[in-house]
């Protein structure tokens, strides 16, 4: 975010808010090098000008040249420490994939400005990617404390707890994501898969349906599926509702979980999704138990 540099009255702070106006105007309208060559005009001239040195990191960091942002936000924060530069060097730090780095900058922005949340949220992910899980979760924590909407947060959470089996909590989490987004397909999708592992497949199977409902990926394949013409499975050894009915035959007999497969199988190729993933899921049950 461009900053404004601290003005007086004299000539000289005019001037310098105006070479800013300009240098901004310049990166408004995409003509980075040109507002390069007058932030570093600004700098030469006022080698203590803070906000210029913030101003030509972010620069830099839009033009992909990390390692010149980086120098310039040392630069700023040599100046005078603030909650921003040290958030921009986090930024930088992490997409870097120096999350040591990313971790020690991102909590003194937070300890200068506690309420700036986006500070806490890239340290919890930093935290994450150091494998330091408990150290994210008191991260996510806080910031559930200070905003419970937070999608970011929760969504963590519920992978976290996921991954540590906890998948009681993972599913307190998932339930609140989809209060705030009732048409989050992945959300549903992870919540059917949360709810298969507590062996609750008939509310797994429901909620997949309602993913295929919600997703646009999920109504993209549907519609493929209603795409495709029977007849092109019609061959010497019958029509598809012929094998179709042969299938349901021997999965009545048998229900094991391979016809069970089999029979989902048919379905999706007969354009009947619902039907395929309410089998799918009573073969996986069935495999459970």
């Amino acid at each position: 975010m461009s900053r404004r540099p601290n003005t007086g009255g004299d000539a000289a702070r005019r001037d310098l808010r105006r070479r800013f106006d300009t240098a901004r105007d310049l990166e408004r309208t995409g003509d980075f090098p040109a507002a390069l060559r007058e932030y570093a005009a600004i700098i030469k001239q006022h080698r203590d000008c803070k906000d210029a040195f913030q101003n030509l990191g972010a620069l830099y960091t839009r033009m992909s040249c990390p390692n010149k942002a980086l120098s310039c936000f040392k630069r700023a924060v040599a100046l005078g420490e603030d909650y921003l530069s040290y958030f921009n060097l986090g930024c930088l730090y992490y997409t870097k994939g120096d999350f040591k780095r990313a971790v020690i900058n991102l909590d003194r922005s937070r300890r200068l400005n506690p309420d700036f949340m986006l500070s806490l949220e890239l340290m919890a992910l930093s935290f994450t990617r150091l494998k330091n899980y408990r150290a994210a979760e008191t991260s996510f924590d806080e910031v559930l404390r200070r905003a419970p909407r937070n999608q970011v947060a929760l969504t963590a959470m519920a992978i976290l707890a996921f991954d540590r089996r906890s998948y009681d909590r993972s599913l307190e989490y998932l339930n609140r994501i989809i209060v705030i987004d009732l048409g989050n397909a992945k959300m549903r999708a992870f919540r059917a898969r949360v709810l298969a592992r507590l062996n609750r497949f008939t509310e797994s199977a429901s909620e997949l349906k309602e993913a295929k409902r919600a997703g646009r990926g999920f109504r993209a394949f549907d519609a493929f599926v209603r795409s495709v013409p029977v007849e092109r499975y019609t061959d010497r050894f019958g029509s598809l509702e012929e094998k179709l009915g042969a299938v349901r035959a021997a999965a009545s007999d048998r229900r094991d979980s391979g016809s069970l497969i089999a029979l989902s199988l048919c379905h999706i190729l007969s354009g009947e999704t619902d039907a395929a993933l309410d089998f799918l899921v009573e073969a996986r049950r069935r495999a459970a138990h």
